[in-house]
């Protein structure tokens, strides 16, 4: 355009006004146009470049006082700027800068052929402002989003670092005193057993009730003591299996024949459906495997007040699965996935039973899992009964433990 000078001003969204941001041959120019100004309620209204020549030719034709007075203030505003000639930048038809250029060098006066380089010159230049404007914001957001994501990251790493000092000192202690109290509950549980077998002289009608009440709650808090043990030392890895080749039908007959006298005080059926071919063994700690299968069986009798219970085992690929069908109370379908969880009891299970802690499902399920296999139960809902399963890989499959392998 070979003009005299020349500044770009560009719109600031935090304060609505146009300020600085590029000059050429106006020293100690360094102003903001404020979003009231005249000016740019002409522009905007125009939407094209506005040259003081153009203005005097308005000014002349104008038909109203309102017009002429309105033409007046734009141009003092041009004048007071030292300016021929602004150009507006337009996205999305709002101003997001202006150019404002000084006379020519030549002394002649702005053209359209100046005006129409100048109109198509502005478009393309606001748009590339505008992008490159969007650009840094992105760049900003994302360099902001970048340092919050870090101190994010921070914090959590700290919060965990103490949860796991937490979790530890909690492990620690149950162990502790898991520890502290199984010993003398387990002496309890004997001198008890002693009294009601009369070691120590003949009791009393009166007594031997108690005795007995006294002596099935310490054996319900021996089971609790050893299920928090059993919880710490599989959370801290430490779980110590003594693995064997186990047959599963000789020992669900067996736990079968041993709940049998539970089953028939609540009137009960309880089956086990002798298989009609030969079962594989399984590679496990037969005292922990007996003391889940053990706790699912007495859970059904429990659980059910009348019908019966159906204990059955097949193989499936190559593994086993102990399957224990009730007609009990059922479950619903958000119980049955909460039923697992730690120190958790659903539905009304408490008013059946109050002894319950809410641990032995959970231990449960770990230990068969330490075993490589899985625990699992479905219900068609509350009072429809619920088949509870137990997997198990076979002896010598691929999935199956090794006698005298280390278990992690």
């Amino acid at each position: 355009m070979r003009v005299k000078k020349t500044a770009i001003l560009l719109h600031q969204p935090r304060t609505g006004s146009f300020e600085l941001h590029a000059q050429e041959g106006m020293k100690d120019f360094n102003i903001s146009i404020l979003p009231d100004n005249a000016l740019l309620a002409y522009l905007k209204k125009e939407q094209n470049v506005l040259t003081l020549d153009e203005l005097v030719q308005v000014k002349e034709s104008a038909r109203t006082e309102a017009i002429e007075k309105e033409i007046n203030v734009i141009q003092e505003s041009m004048r007071w700027l030292d300016v021929s000639a602004v150009a507006p930048l337009f996205v999305n038809k709002e101003i997001t800068g202006i150019i404002l250029l000084g006379n020519k060098l030549s002394g002649d006066a702005y053209m359209k052929d100046d005006i129409d380089f100048l109109q198509a010159f502005t478009s393309q230049s606001a748009v590339a402002l505008e992008n490159a404007r969007l650009y840094k914001e992105s760049q900003e957001f994302g360099q902001k989003l970048k340092n919050k994501v870090e101190e994010a990251t921070q914090e959590l790493a700290a919060a965990n670092k103490e949860l796991t000092k937490l979790d530890k000192n909690k492990s620690e202690f149950m162990n502790i005193a898991s520890h502290q109290l199984y010993t003398p509950t387990t002496a309890l549980r004997g001198y008890l057993s002693m009294l009601r077998e009369g070691d120590f002289g003949e009791m009393s009608k009166e007594q031997k009730p108690i005795i007995e009440k006294l002596e099935a709650s310490t054996t319900r808090l021996i089971d609790l003591i050893r299920n928090l043990l059993d919880i710490s030392r599989i959370e801290d890895g430490r779980l110590e299996l003594e693995l064997e080749s186990v047959d599963m039908t000789e020992m669900m007959k067996g736990l079968i024949h041993e709940l049998t006298p539970n089953a028939l005080k609540k009137k009960l059926k309880i089956i086990f459906h002798e298989p009609t071919t030969p079962i594989p063994h399984v590679i496990a700690d037969n005292q922990r495997i007996r003391q889940v299968a053990l706790n699912i069986v007495d859970n059904a009798i429990k659980y059910t007040n009348d019908g019966r219970i159906d204990v059955m085992i097949t193989t499936e690929k190559d593994n086993i699965i102990v399957s224990v069908k009730d007609t009990g109370k059922g479950l619903a379908k958000e119980d049955a996935i909460r039923l697992f969880n730690k120190f958790t009891r659903v539905g009304n299970a408490s008013r059946y039973h109050t002894d319950g802690s809410g641990l032995g499902l959970y231990v449960a399920k770990q230990i068969i899992k330490e075993h490589k296999g899985d625990v699992d139960v479905e219900s068609e809902g509350e009072g429809k009964g619920s088949t509870f399963t137990i997997t198990l890989p076979t002896q010598n499959s691929i999935n199956s433990l090794k006698i005298g392998e280390k278990v992690e």
